[in-house]
């Protein structure tokens, strides 16, 4: 079964405009000119976030790839880049039992710890944050 990233000899594409530059090589967050090299601050959140993942053994790029590659065929082809990175992301997570809708909605009393501070220093926490001690 072909995945929506593989359209080698696919039709309906429209014609190719010919050979793109290739992109420069990211070497800093901001260039000389103080501009993000990032379209946005949360592509570089995402960008971070494959780090974070990769250095903890969390998961490889490859098996982060092969997540983005089983999106929906119209979800892959209507999504940017990183955009089929966090969709991957989540995918990836979600199957390995590290991602679930507690974690998505963001601080709920589930997240707490024994002690209901939220860390083990009383820090951190959904308690600290909204002020419901």
């Amino acid at each position: 079964m072909s995945r929506p990233n593989d359209v080698g000899g696919a039709q309906g594409f429209g014609a190719l405009a010919g050979a793109l530059p290739p992109d420069p090589p990211i070497v800093a967050a901001y260039g000389p000119d103080g501009r993000s090299a990032w379209g946005a601050d949360w592509q570089a959140r995402v960008w971070a976030l494959i780090a974070v993942l990769g250095m903890n053994g969390v998961c490889s790029a490859s098996e982060l790839r092969d997540a983005e590659e089983r999106a929906d065929p119209g979800e892959f082809l209507a999504s940017s880049y990183y955009e089929r990175v966090v969709g991957g992301m989540e995918r990836l997570l979600e199957e390995r039992g590290l991602l679930n809708d507690t974690a998505d909605a963001g601080g709920t009393d589930d997240a707490r710890d024994s002690d209901g501070t939220g860390g083990a220093d009383g820090t951190g926490g959904t308690a600290d944050r909204t002020g419901d001690t």
